[in-house]
């Protein structure tokens, strides 16, 4: 599991979203999603380092936006999927088309809930005297969801500290009738940079394990 802080310079046109009319952008939150990961597309990031790759999002995908709250209700008291991540995200640009194949595969038929989990988390490191500090503090829900999640999380990297856990995005989540059946993180353990391209043998893995991971919440 890639458990490294992932810290996303955000380009230009990524801060331009928020200068976009909605009717530009088109209506419902299929549209919203489309343009918010495509307008990345073939776009250098800030650091000039890398591409962000290209991604492909159908108009009519299943995605439907949810903050915290409705995350943490979803969680405990719904069935269906949760995918925590966020456009500027290498890693998430890697997930979504095996992530929608599988959906699509699976024929389930609810939607996919998205929370933008990243300005909610908070910002720990450890000092030179090997305390840890908090640079900036999570929210509350936040420590809600980890508190959900705990025992599927890896620990927070670079405290020394395996007890204290962090969502590292993405994450999805699988849960039924109020309780996690399975949980999606990352990627897939072969993936190493988040910006290279997977081989056919890694989409096709990474797809039929999401496959595995919708079943249970249909039956």
């Amino acid at each position: 599991m890639k458990t490294m802080m992932r810290r996303i310079a955000i380009p230009t046109a990524a801060l331009l979203l928020l200068s976009i009319p909605a009717a530009c952008s088109g209506s419902g939150d299929a549209a919203k999603f489309k343009h918010e990961y495509e307008v990345l597309n073939g776009q250098t990031t800030a650091d000039g380092a890398n591409v962000y790759k290209q991604v492909d999002i159908p108009a009519n995908n299943p995605f439907v936006y949810a903050d915290g709250e409705t995350a943490k209700k979803l969680l405990t008291t719904k069935t269906g999927i949760l995918y925590m991540g966020f456009p500027e995200c290498p890693w998430c640009r890697t997930l979504l088309p095996a992530l929608i194949a599988a959906y699509q595969e699976s024929g389930y038929k609810g939607p996919i809930y998205y929370y933008n989990a990243l300005n909610d988390r908070d910002q720990l490191s450890l000092s030179d005297d090997g305390q840890i500090v908090t640079d900036e503090a999570g929210a509350p829900v936040y420590h809600d969801l980890v508190q959900i999640l705990y025992n599927y999380l890896t620990p927070y990297d670079g405290l020394n500290d395996p007890t204290i856990k962090r969502i590292y995005l993405p994450t999805t989540v699988f849960f039924k009738d109020g309780a996690v059946t399975a949980v999606h993180l990352d990627t897939i353990d072969s993936q190493k940079d988040g910006y290279d391209p997977l081989t056919d043998e890694q989409f096709n893995e990474m797809k039929d394990t999401l496959v595995g991971e919708i079943q249970p919440i249909q039956q």
